[in-house]
């Protein structure tokens, strides 16, 4: 079939054959397997090449085309029932022009009878390879309410014949692509971070997409097609000894647990071939999100909202105050001596600010593992969080960061978005007010942070905007901050279920208005008492782009790690990750990472023992790190890494064998990364807005490397094929550009 979307039903001969359903445009088709009381996907495949993507078990499968996980009393018994779509109901199906709907019709519960109707439909479009699944529940119940909708569960089978081959790209941080990720976990933990509840978005996740493929270049695209934010977790598991990949998407009501309550998704879930690899399933997301709303605002390069001294700051500085106001003359001294090195802007966030009031923060209750003296020596960076002026700052910050304006830094103060903390039997300056706007969980109670010290607020609450932002601007005011850190600020706020606060009861895609509410009020607040002030978060989703200034990374490294994020949104937000140590034998490789993605290299740490610019034994690392910053100049390379396009990685002719650079990343409190190993050769190829090319090759091995590589037509906006050769020297940047993408003059600074 050349054109068009055909549907049709085909009855098989054979006595024991039941009916089937197939769903077909000429790049992907779909078959059902059309049972007495359900009906089971059986084939999902490409049409050019016959690839069936999923499992040759998969229409036998006892977990359904959907499932549907219910609580009674609003969600406060915590016992569920999970229903999926071989519980038995009446069945029937409808063809539509291009949209395949099927029905379940009078669902039990827990042996409540005709509680539910399901329908899904499926839609093709003309000469479009993804198909396009949404689902409807209508429930009739008295007792039990949704809590989760998890739709659809696909059984995946590995492309190609090896599974080792296979592999499959994840939005998370700066983005994983696993090798072989049908292999099963070691213990209950998947790709290091897929646990049995999944991944939530916004959230663990900061894409809405994976996309699964193999070596030759098959794959599988997989997504969400929501600008909405609404809250879901995807689950990803390995089943079946290697042989399946279980994918589904969990979808969160808007009044979870509420008996009688309906849901109709009102997005697409995407699936259907794609040819490449994880750079070209990236190319199918951007297209699509660039058109969503926080893109609205634009690429970095015409902005307004983000002052352009950020925008071309090529390092991100961090550090902790461990001993008090008597250690802020010494931390004062290091960024300026930071600043003097860089001799360019920098942002620099500043934990452990606040002076500490022993007997009126949360953090000194007894048992408590932040106690001060008799759990550790110096105070945590929660202390006191929602209760600043009141409870004041170091009483030498202000001069501190006054001075660091002066030479071009710009402290970020660290502010919680999410954490208040009450004191010691609620005597802090704001309790009071504070109780009522508190998040609420299921039960009513407030969760506390991490052994119930401090309370999570819900941003969604007034007093709580308000309460934030008079904290910012008092502390551009009498502190002299450039902006604040603004943690715990993912794009999509933490579900609260107390709906006197004016959301819905825990779900839908209240958590994300919430963060646009927040930070309407708190970063125009912001802005408006400095315009040049900057606002990042911690490892937020794609939603929080037109909400903040910057995106913190919380990993910079983790095995087989690519840049997603920026190949699909590096030229809409600035980005820097953590942490980067020049203690580290991965500094280079990090810095280089960063680095030809065009993100911020950071956070570096400057508050330590070491004073990295003084010490001989860094001397190289600097020199390393002064050599990529410069490239960032405006003179220099700033067009490429601060407004550009990332485009696909290079593929070197030379050397023929790629060396490879290694080392061990540390355990983390929330990972074990392992080992990483990375090519000595690093590259970032960008697309500026005027249309001219940027290449940088950054060599972070210990010896010179000659190096051959090409532009093409068919991988690179050139109309004719452009060839480089030389020679890096050990740690060193190789830049070229090509003045006009279509035109092969080529200028080597």
């Amino acid at each position: 079939m050349k054109n068009g979307v055909s549907i049709w039903l085909a009855a098989v001969l054979s006595c024991a054959a039941e009916p089937q359903l197939r769903v077909t445009n000429q790049h992907v088709g779909l078959e059902f397997v059309a049972g007495t009381n359900t009906f089971r996907l059986a084939r999902l495949y490409g049409v050019a090449t016959g690839q069936n993507f999923l499992s040759p078990d998969s229409a036998a499968s006892k977990r359904g085309l959907w499932q549907l996980v219910l609580r009674r009393e609003r969600g406060r018994d915590t016992k569920e029932v999970v229903v999926n779509s071989n519980a038995g109901a009446t069945v029937a199906h409808r063809v539509e022009r291009n949209r395949l709907r099927l029905q379940w019709t009078g669902v039990a519960v827990a042996g409540e009878t005709n509680a539910l109707d399901v329908e899904v439909t499926v839609t093709l479009r003309e000469d479009d390879p993804l198909t396009r699944w949404r689902i409807s529940v209508t429930n009739r119940s008295r007792s039990w309410g949704l809590w989760n909708v998890i739709f659809p569960v696909l059984e995946l089978a590995p492309l190609g014949r090896d599974p080792s081959d296979n592999f499959l790209a994840l939005g998370r941080a700066r983005g994983i692509v696993v090798r072989d990720p049908f292999r099963p976990p070691d213990g209950k933990v998947a790709f290091g971070m897929m646990s049995a509840s999944g991944a939530y978005w916004p959230g663990t996740f900061n894409m809405q997409f994976q996309a699964l493929y193999d070596q030759a270049g098959a794959g599988l695209y997989l997504a969400t097609h929501d600008g909405g934010g609404y809250k879901k977790s995807f689950y990803i598991m390995p089943q079946s000894g290697g042989r399946v990949l279980e994918y589904k998407v969990g979808h969160y009501p808007a009044n979870m647990g509420w008996p009688a309550e309906n849901y109709r998704l009102n997005y697409d879930v995407c699936v259907g071939p794609f040819r490449g690899d994880w750079f070209d399933a990236c190319q199918l997301y951007r297209a699509w999100a660039l058109k969503q709303p926080w893109c609205a605002r634009g690429p970095m390069a015409t902005r307004r909202d983000v002052p352009r001294w950020y925008k071309e700051s090529p390092l991100a500085l961090y550090l902790m105050n461990y001993h008090g106001e008597g250690q802020v003359p010494e931390l004062r001294d290091r960024m300026l001596d930071w600043l003097r090195a860089i001799r360019m802007d920098l942002p620099l966030t500043w934990y452990v600010w606040k002076k500490h009031f022993p007997e009126i923060t949360d953090y000194n209750k007894p048992g408590s593992k932040w106690k001060v003296p008799d759990a550790r020596p110096y105070p945590c960076g929660n202390i006191h969080d929602g209760n600043y002026p009141r409870l004041p700052a170091l009483p030498n910050f202000a001069e501190a960061c006054r001075d660091s304006r002066s030479a071009g830094g710009h402290v970020q103060a660290y502010v919680c978005a999410q954490l208040y903390d009450p004191g010691l039997n609620e005597n802090a300056p704001y309790a009071a007010q504070a109780k009522p706007n508190a998040v609420r969980d299921i039960q009513g109670k407030i969760p506390g942070e991490a052994g119930d010290v401090s309370w999570t607020m819900c941003g969604r609450t007034k007093w709580w905007q308000q309460r934030l932002a008079e904290t910012v601007t008092e502390l551009i005011r009498r502190e002299h901050v450039g902006g604040a850190y603004f943690d715990t600020f993912y794009g999509g706020y933490v579900q609260c279920f107390d709906t006197r606060h004016g959301h819905s009861h825990g779900g839908g895609d209240d958590p994300y208005r919430t963060d646009r509410q927040l930070s309407a009020v708190v970063r125009s607040a912001m802005k408006r008492a400095a315009t040049e002030s900057v606002m990042t978060g911690e490892n937020p989703a794609e939603t929080a782009i037109d909400l903040l200034d910057g995106f913190l990374y919380r990993w910079t490294a983790w095995p087989d790690m690519a840049p997603l994020f920026a190949t699909v949104y590096g030229d809409h937000i600035r980005r820097h990750a953590i942490k980067l140590d020049p203690n580290s034998d991965g500094f280079y490789i990090e810095a280089a990472a960063l680095f030809t993605e065009g993100a911020q290299m950071g956070w570096l740490g400057i508050h330590g023992g070491k004073h990295f610019l003084d010490d001989p034994k860094y001397a190289d690392q600097m020199k390393f790190l002064r050599k990529l910053a410069a490239w960032w100049r405006p003179e220099s390379g700033a067009r490429y890494l601060a407004y550009g396009r990332l485009l696909r990685p290079l593929q070197f002719a030379e050397p023929q064998l790629m060396p490879t650079v290694s080392y061990t990343e540390p355990d983390h409190k929330h990972y074990n990364a392992g080992r990483i190993t990375a090519s000595a050769l690093q590259s970032g190829v960008f697309c500026a807005p005027d249309g001219s090319l940027g290449v940088f090759v950054v060599n972070v091995s210990e010896q010179p490397l000659h190096y051959r590589f090409e532009l093409t037509p068919d991988r690179y906006p050139v109309t004719s094929k452009v060839e480089f050769s030389g020679e890096i020297s050990a740690r060193d940047v190789m830049f070229a550009q090509v003045k006009k993408a279509g035109r092969s003059n080529v200028t080597r600074p």
